[in-house]
């Protein structure tokens, strides 16, 4: 299989934490759930907060949203609180500003939200905010994954499955583990059964290898399915790399073709590339 590795990307951290927490608020409710936040409802004015961050039945403003946000957030409403801490982090509707962001991040990680223990591991491990410290990293990585946090399960994951080359240097404190397939598989499994898309992806590269599980196309190919239907774009280049070679399915170039389009669409390089090429074969 081609496609690279997906490591650990911050960008990709607060998008996730802020489409993970979204309350849907239906736009024939907008109106009752408006009134109810007026009215001081804690998770209503975080609903209508979302709604005008993503624009959704309303014109997008993050001004607004922050407002809505905020009364949430003095409540101690911990959706509230990340939610903010993911706009300094992100620097939507404010200025970029990590250590405001670790501060909002830490109020509900007190409270024990796991995304907000997520947040401040990444915050410890880029060193954004923080000063650079990859022990304190794990330890809240920890925190998170033991509450079932996805994202911190796929992180121990990526962990045991790279090994010594997971960290760049013995710095900071942070035991460096030994590679171990067997654990790595253990992890992404939690993942996967919440639906991670990354931790399907690996999962399915890890029964076309036999690592840490018996070689089997077919549980490659469903877990690359799972994770492609979740938009993976990796995931959607490596199922057109099965229906060319017929590895667990049977040989087709027509899927080959599509599975490399979709690959394509959602910005995956070498799925253009093997796109272009099938389409001149034509």
């Amino acid at each position: 299989m081609k496609s690279l590795k997906k490591t650990l990307n911050y960008g990709v951290l607060v998008l996730a934490l802020l489409l993970g927490m979204m309350v849907s608020a239906i736009a024939s409710d907008f109106t009752t759930t408006k009134l109810s936040a007026e009215q001081g409802d804690a998770d209503a004015q975080v609903s209508i907060a979302y709604l005008y961050f993503y624009g959704d039945s309303v014109p997008q403003n993050y001004q607004i949203a922050y407002e809505w946000f905020l009364k949430a957030a003095s409540t101690k409403n911990p959706d509230a609180q990340v939610a903010i801490g993911s706009m300094y982090a992100e620097g939507k509707g404010l200025l970029q500003d990590y250590k405001k962001a670790h501060e909002w991040f830490q109020k509900a990680a007190d409270q024990g939200d796991a995304k907000a223990q997520l947040a401040i591991g990444y915050l410890y491990f880029y060193g954004n905010g923080v000063p650079q410290d990859y022990k304190k990293a794990h330890e809240w990585f920890q925190k998170a994954a033991d509450q079932g946090e996805a994202q911190a399960q796929f992180f121990f994951g990526e962990m045991y499955y790279l090994g010594r080359n997971f960290l760049p240097s013995e710095k900071m404190g942070m035991h460096r583990v030994s590679r171990d397939y067997d654990i790595a598989y253990k992890w992404y499994l939690k993942a996967a059964r919440q639906g991670y898309p990354d931790a399907l992806y690996t999962l399915g590269h890890m029964y076309v290898l036999g690592q840490g599980v018996e070689k089997d196309y077919k549980k490659a190919y469903d877990s690359f399915l799972s994770a492609a239907d979740r938009g993976s774009a990796e995931a959607q280049y490596d199922l057109g790399l099965m229906y060319a070679q017929g590895l667990g399915v049977r040989q087709s170039m027509i899927k080959s073709k599509e599975w490399f389009g979709k690959s394509c669409d959602n910005g995956n390089q070498l799925g253009c590339d093997e796109y272009k090429t099938l389409h001149l074969q034509e």
